[in-house]
């Protein structure tokens, strides 16, 4: 009897526990299957998300408010995107980094800028500043200069006959700062700061030197890993 007690105890072990780990293993296979496809959807519900609000984002203009100091600043939201966002929805951009010998795939942030300057300049022509030239075919040709010079901006000009010629540069500085700022929903809607269960936006505030400069377009992505 113990000799076939034995033997049944060794087909036990041999078939039975085989079975217990196989059916383990699929127990575990099945949790970490779930727990993947948990996680898939949650970041398939986090990149709708992301789409839905860099579209609104996109349609957004820019915003303006007042410095402590009086100086117009300019405000707009920054988009996200994942480097498969980036290159399905930026195809303009990801030509111009072609263009710029860089991969899309290393890019961390890209940001595009419209400044426009308007000014009214008043610049006097006085007789005293006429000079001699001669000209291509040895020809004394009478002329009238003018110059203006600011901050920013600085004019040479020479009045030909009916013709003017002008030289001229422009320098401002621009001072850019990205932070988390505005509370706002996936539907791109400003909450209270008081409003916890939506987290703040990422946000661009861009400040020029020059008072009669002013930010006419702001586009900012950043790349995330």
């Amino acid at each position: 009897m113990s000799t076939i007690s034995n033997y049944l105890e060794s087909i036990r072990e041999r078939f039975v526990m085989p079975f217990v780990l196989m059916k383990w293993f699929v127990r575990i296979a099945v949790v970490g299957a779930l727990i993947y496809f948990i996680f898939q959807f949650i970041e398939a519900k986090r990149g709708y998300g992301r789409l839905l609000k860099n579209g609104i984002i996109q349609q957004d203009s820019v915003t303006y408010y007042k410095s402590r100091n009086g100086e117009l600043i300019a405000k707009s939201n920054v988009q996200e995107n994942t480097v498969k966002e980036f290159k399905l929805l930026n195809r303009s951009i990801v030509n111009q980094l072609t263009n710029m010998k860089i991969k899309e795939s290393r890019v961390n942030q890209f940001q595009q800028t419209v400044i426009e300057a308007k000014g009214h300049i008043t610049i006097p022509v006085r007789d005293t500043t006429i000079t001699e030239i001669i000209n291509d075919s040895n020809e004394i040709v009478y002329t009238e200069c003018f110059t203006y010079c600011d901050n920013y901006l600085s004019l040479n000009g020479v009045k030909i006959n009916n013709r003017q010629d002008i030289q001229y540069s422009y320098t401002d500085s621009i001072n850019q700062v990205i932070y988390k700022g505005d509370r706002m929903n996936k539907n791109g809607k400003k909450m209270p700061d008081w409003w916890i269960f939506t987290k703040r936006s990422l946000q661009q505030s861009i400040m020029l030197a020059n008072p009669d400069a002013k930010v006419k377009f702001n586009k900012v992505i950043i790349i995330t890993k």
